[in-house]
């Protein structure tokens, strides 16, 4: 049984007994100013003796006392007063003591939910939680590298891009730039640059000092490429309705050419890969009748040390046409200003979005019609720039750009 239900009872107990001794009184010893109290409330304020002869109240007044509020126009005898003051002074400590438990209960609760912190149950929770703390990168990475497995554990590079990604919710290009500034990322263009070991760098220092002074009036550099002009337009949006006349498959082709301060010799185009046959006959048709031409009294052809131009049949083939191969040192595309051609060439046939394979085709061919004598020698010039570089960086990768 509960506070609440055993206060009622002592109260209906209290009123049953009043009721038994007032019946028991006459009427004639009923005082005057008594009134019924079959159908009082007990909850209304009590009254002391001192109250008995108070004059009338308005209805709706209220009297500030200690132990006094009346609301209505009546008085009570002092018997009736007392008890009413017991009954009272028991509900009223009843409810006090009531009201102080609830107190109790939430203090009680609001102290465990306070010292019952969640713990977060993810990576990304914990970096977020001590983020929200004020906590730096090293300090996240730190503190959640002590709490996860060796398998779990994570870099700084890890939280400084979740964080970036997070809060990088602007698509806007400056708040880009801002946020890219503020976690440190800073834009660049990859390069490919190749991995040097000491041989490689032995090897292209040689080079370049047995060239650090040369001209390359009489030399022919040859290079190839590959070509992929569809690689774009093949990846479309969803929902977007392809164009028809686009090929629904990627087309590759393979371009091999040379040049020189003479001019370019003619291009070979090709759609498969380059075997040792096919690049004798290349040369026989096209490098061997360009060398004729340009240069009767001698010249240096440079090409790398590629299987298919080292193999013992193209010895023999270069020995019995009279070319004069220098060999290129390896992983040097930097010491090969073809490559430059076949940049700008990429650029240009991109720039005039061929449709089919013809039209890249033509593109191709008309780039390279451009390809003049004072065209090629611009290239060539600026290998005599690279070379000195070289040397200054100890056989190091230096751009041609």
């Amino acid at each position: 049984m509960t506070r609440k239900s055993s206060t009622e009872a002592k109260t209906s107990r209290r009123q049953t007994k009043f009721k038994q001794e007032h019946d028991d009184i006459s009427d004639d010893e009923k005082p005057n100013n008594t009134r019924n109290l079959t159908n009082m409330d007990l909850n209304e304020p009590e009254l002391t003796q001192e109250h008995v002869q108070l004059q009338p109240l308005e209805e709706n007044v209220m009297v500030t006392s200690d132990e006094l509020i009346i609301q209505r126009n009546e008085t009570i005898d002092e018997e009736s007063a007392i008890e009413l003051k017991m009954a009272m002074n028991e509900e009223y400590s009843d409810s006090e003591a009531d009201d102080d438990e609830d107190v109790e209960d939430e203090n009680r609760k609001a102290e465990n939910d306070k010292s019952r912190r969640r713990l977060p149950v993810s990576i990304k929770e914990l970096i977020d939680y001590h983020s929200s703390n004020g906590k730096s990168i090293k300090e996240i990475v730190d503190r959640i590298n002590i709490v996860c497995k060796p398998e779990e554990k994570i870099s700084y590079g890890y939280v400084q891009k979740y964080l970036y990604r997070k809060r990088l919710e602007a698509t806007t290009a400056k708040k880009a730039r801002y946020y890219r500034k503020k976690y440190g990322f800073v834009y660049r263009r990859m390069r490919r640059k190749p991995i040097l070991t000491d041989v490689h760098r032995q090897s292209r220092i040689q080079w370049c000092q047995a060239h650090v002074e040369d001209k390359f009036d009489q030399d022919i550099f040859i290079g190839k490429t590959t070509l992929k002009p569809f690689l774009a337009s093949l990846n479309q949006l969803k929902g977007q309705t392809p164009d028809p006349s686009q090929p629904r498959q990627q087309t590759t082709l393979h371009l091999w050419g040379a040049i020189s301060r003479k001019g370019a010799s003619p291009l070979q185009i090709f759609d498969g890969p380059l075997t040792t046959a096919m690049y004798l006959e290349t040369l026989l048709e096209n490098v061997v009748p360009f060398i004729a031409e340009n240069y009767p009294d001698g010249h240096r052809f440079h090409q790398d040390n590629n299987p298919k131009h080292s193999a013992k049949l193209s010895q023999e083939f270069l020995s019995s046409t009279g070319i004069n191969w220098v060999k290129s040192p390896p992983r040097s595309h930097d010491l090969n200003p073809i490559e430059l051609v076949w940049t700008e060439l990429i650029q240009n046939v991109a720039k005039r979005l061929p449709k089919t394979l013809g039209q890249v085709i033509v593109a191709v061919k008309d780039y390279w019609k451009t390809l003049t004598p004072e065209k090629c020698s611009e290239f060539i010039d600026k290998l005599s720039n690279v070379v000195p570089k070289v040397l200054e960086k100890n056989g190091e990768w230096v751009s041609l750009a």
